[in-house]
């Protein structure tokens, strides 16, 4: 757990420019939706499809992001740095194949929780890594999920101290901005309490996947860096 954070926070600063920018401009869209759903009418089938419509909205946006900055976690791995065009690249290719993976993934969390949370959390841990499965190993929805359940495996009460420590940073963040946002023009108050949280959240949550699924590989079957970056050349 202590390398999982450590490291992945030595690569988040090592990259900012690169992560929070992908992460800033792909949230971007998320202002013009935003606008448009404050001026929708309130009814209740309306407020309903607004919240479906951003949440599939986000998805998208997720899944570009932690493909982009996966990419990028692996080259400052191995010693080097990833482009911007690169890590966009790497996304666009793995695009659907990753926003399956997390649609199954959320599908299944979301049924396990309803049986108290906890079962959730389990399911939460044991998928931690599918998505850099998907974008590394090139696996569909259900080997990628396989994948990570086989790589988790004796190593999820680490995955869940990574994903308490996640969950603290983001609500830690989103108090500061929020208090930050306080009095501030309506425009200026959306960037501080939705956009910038979610870029921030997103590239930062993207590099420990990354990392994990690394630190997994290594310990579990001995891999080394270059073997694992090298399916990006």
């Amino acid at each position: 757990m202590g390398t999982v954070l450590e490291r992945g926070a030595s690569v988040w600063f090592s990259n900012l420019p690169l992560f929070l920018g992908i992460s800033l401009l792909c949230n971007l869209p998320l202002l013009l939706f935003f606008w448009w759903a404050r001026g929708q009418a309130p009814e209740p089938i309306t407020a309903v499809w607004t919240t479906l419509l951003a949440i599939f909205l986000q998805s998208i946006i997720t899944t570009i992001v932690s493909g982009a900055v996966i990419r990028g976690v692996f080259e400052q791995l191995r010693g080097s740095r990833a482009s911007f065009g690169d890590s966009i690249g790497v996304a666009v290719r793995a695009f659907w194949r990753m926003l399956g993976t997390s649609f199954e993934v959320g599908f299944i969390v979301m049924l396990f929780s309803l049986l108290l949370v906890v079962p959730g959390i389990m399911k939460m841990c044991s998928y931690f890594v599918a998505v850099p499965a998907t974008v590394v190993e090139g696996t569909g929805m259900s080997e990628s999920l396989a994948r990570s359940k086989k790589l988790t495996e004796g190593y999820r009460w680490h995955v869940f101290a990574v994903l308490l420590v996640m969950w603290l940073v983001a609500f830690a963040l989103g108090g500061v901005l929020g208090v930050a946002a306080r009095g501030t023009p309506e425009t200026v108050s959306l960037v501080l309490t939705n956009i910038l949280p979610s870029a921030i959240a997103g590239s930062l949550t993207a590099v420990f996947y990354g990392v994990a699924y690394y630190q997994l590989r290594v310990a579990k079957e001995g891999i080394d860096i270059e073997q694992l970056a090298a399916v990006f050349d």
